[in-house]
C-alpha cells in the first residue's frame, strides 16, 4: 500500500516531493506522480487565491483579477477529477459515499460560478465569491486530512499512480480547451456549457436557487440529501 513509502525516509519523500513540483510547476509537459500527489500540487494556488477572496480588506480591483485565475484553475481542477478519480471510486464500494459528497461540492461550486458569472461587481458580488471561496476551502481541507489519507491506506501505488496518469492528462486536455481565454497569464472565463458556463433560471438573490442548498450544507445537512434536494427542488 502506498502508506508503506513512509517509512523510506525524509530525505527520500523530500526529493520525490521537490521532483514532482518541479515537473508539475507548468503544464505543458507530462506530469508524473500519483493522483494524490498531483491534486496535493493544485490545491496549492486555489488556497493562496483563497486568502485573497475571503480577505475583507482587499480591494474589489485584487479580488476580480484573483476571481478570474480562481475560477479557471477550478473548472479545470474539477473536471479532472471527476473524470478520473471520482470515477475510479465509483467502482469501489468503500468509497462510493465519499464520491457522492466530493460530487455534490462541486455541483454547489458550479451553480454559485454560474450566479457569480451573471453579477455585477459590487457588494453580492464580492459575498458570493467569499462563500464560494469557503466552500471549496472546506471541500479541499475534507479531501486532504481524510479522503486521501484513507486512499492510501486501501488504494494500492499502482492503482494511485494509473488513476494520476489519467488525472493529469485530462488536466492537459481541460486546460487546453480554455487557453482561448488566457492572455498573458491572465485568465479569462467564457460562458460555456460545463463547471463555470452554467446558465442558471431564477429570481433576487436566490439566483439559481442555489442559496438554499448552500445553507443546508454549511448547517451539516448530509451532501447527498442537499445534491438530491438541489436536483429535484431548487434547480
Amino acid at each position: 500500500m502506498r502508506g508503506q513509502k513512509k517509512d523510506e525516509g525524509t530525505d527520500v519523500k523530500k526529493n520525490k516531493e521537490t521532483s514532482q513540483k518541479s515537473k508539475r510547476e507548468f503544464r505543458s509537459e507530462s506530469s508524473e506522480g500519483d493522483v494524490i500527489d498531483l491534486i496535493l500540487e493544485d490545491h496549492k494556488p486555489l488556497k493562496e487565491l483563497i486568502v485573497v477572496l475571503k480577505d475583507s480588506k482587499a480591494l474589489l480591483a485584487k479580488k476580480k483579477l484573483a476571481y478570474e485565475k480562481f475560477a479557471s484553475l477550478l473548472a479545470t481542477h474539477a473536471e479532472a477529477e471527476e473524470e478520473s478519480l471520482y470515477a475510479y471510486m465509483k467502482k469501489l464500494k468503500d468509497f462510493r459515499i465519499d464520491e457522492f459528497e466530493g460530487e455534490t461540492e462541486h455541483a454547489l461550486a458550479k451553480s454559485l460560478m454560474g450566479e457569480i458569472a451573471e453579477l455585477k461587481f459590487g457588494d453580492e458580488w464580492e459575498a458570493k465569491v467569499k462563500v464560494l471561496a469557503e466552500m471549496v476551502e472546506h471541500h479541499v481541507a475534507e479531501e486532504e486530512n481524510a479522503l486521501f489519507k484513507k486512499l492510501e491506506e486501501e488504494v494500492s501505488d499502482d492503482e494511485l499512480e494509473s488513476v494520476g496518469q489519467e488525472y493529469a492528462a485530462l488536466w492537459q486536455e481541460k486546460r487546453m480547451e480554455k487557453e482561448g481565454d488566457i492572455v498573458e497569464g491572465d485568465y479569462r472565463i467564457r460562458p460555456r456549457a460545463g463547471f463555470s458556463g452554467a446558465k442558471i433560471d431564477a429570481a433576487g438573490s436566490m439566483k439559481g436557487r442555489v442559496g438554499v442548498p448552500i445553507l443546508l450544507y454549511f448547517m451539516g445537512v448530509p451532501g447527498g440529501i442537499v445534491l438530491l434536494l438541489w436536483f429535484f427542488v431548487f434547480r
